[in-house]
């Protein structure tokens, strides 16, 4: 599982279900299962863009990408309105139908990229994992891109998020900044937050790709998946717990969980995805083999 933070006008919250091969939205407030969307294959990770209407306040649609196990990066867009209306006429009774052509429960595919047939070359993928939208007003001189962390590739790759082409990718060459399964991906600031699987690391490096810092060692992450970046703070899922890094000095501040499983809880079974819910002050960590989300207020 994976999950997304909620947006800033209507409180959304989007999980990418391994075992059902779905994405499925929910109301955070209530946490109640709005809608569940069929994916193309097993999902790993998703990241969402909200787009509004001519009408202030008023979410017309919403951009939906998500990493896939078929080696595959997907767009969808769906209706958010649709997506509420429709909650309410069946009570909350979600039914997961069939994929048909171009039509996923009420998502509409954009575009795919890479191939379940090819894994090697610039445009292809190995293990997609995590996934980020960069708009062009946060730098205007890099344009609009989307991340993905080509984890069996060891390397970043950019797309064009109108139609996935292909433009660039960083990470793979000798040196600082290099990686071995990137995994997750998150973006503060001016500033890029990398999950190096292998490498045991949090790379730190400029939204076009330079390497700033990286920090951490074996003793404080051992294979280190989601992650996630607030203001002074980077917070990590690491083996069976959840790190907190100082996001500047690398300093590890708290540890939640331990380096055995448990169900109990904030304790963690393989947790990967992670993010943040500023308005309640909430850590939201996907318990992957527990099979649940954990909400946990950060003190």
């Amino acid at each position: 599982m994976h999950c997304r933070p909620p947006h800033q006008q209507k409180s959304f919250l989007f999980i990418t279900d391994y075992d059902k091969s779905c994405i499925r939205i929910y109301d955070l407030n209530s946490r109640i299962l709005l809608s569940s969307c069929k994916t193309p294959s097993i999902p790993y990770y998703v990241e969402i863009n909200q787009l509004s209407s001519s009408v202030e306040t008023t979410l017309e649609s919403c951009e939906i990408y998500v990493t896939c196990r078929s080696n595959t990066v997907h767009k969808f867009v769906i209706s958010l309105d649709d997506l509420i209306q429709s909650s309410l006429a069946i009570e909350n009774q979600v039914k997961i139908v069939e994929n048909s052509k171009n039509k996923y429960d009420g998502m509409k595919l954009v575009w795919t990229a890479g191939s379940p047939k090819e894994k090697y070359g610039t445009d292809k993928f190995y293990f997609p994992r995590g996934l980020i939208l960069i708009d062009s007003d946060e730098n205007s001189n890099l344009g609009k891109q989307l991340l993905v962390c080509n984890s069996g590739n060891n390397r970043i790759d950019c797309l064009n998020p109108e139609n996935g082409q292909f433009t660039k990718s960083f990470g793979s060459e000798k040196g600082d900044g290099k990686f071995d399964r990137p995994v997750g991906i998150s973006k503060f600031s001016n500033e890029l937050f990398i999950a190096d699987h292998n490498n045991g690391l949090v790379q730190v490096l400029t939204l076009d790709g330079q390497f700033k810092r990286q920090f951490s060692s074996k003793s404080e992450l051992n294979c280190p998946r989601g992650i996630c970046a607030i203001e002074n703070m980077c917070l990590v899922t690491d083996n069976h717990r959840i790190q907190l890094f100082n996001s500047e000095n690398g300093q590890l501040l708290q540890s939640i969980g331990s380096l055995e499983k448990g169900n109990c809880n904030e304790r963690f079974a393989l947790p990967e995805g992670i993010c943040f819910n500023s308005e309640r002050s909430e850590i939201l960590i996907a318990d992957w083999e527990n099979k649940r989300i954990q909400f946990i207020k950060l003190e």
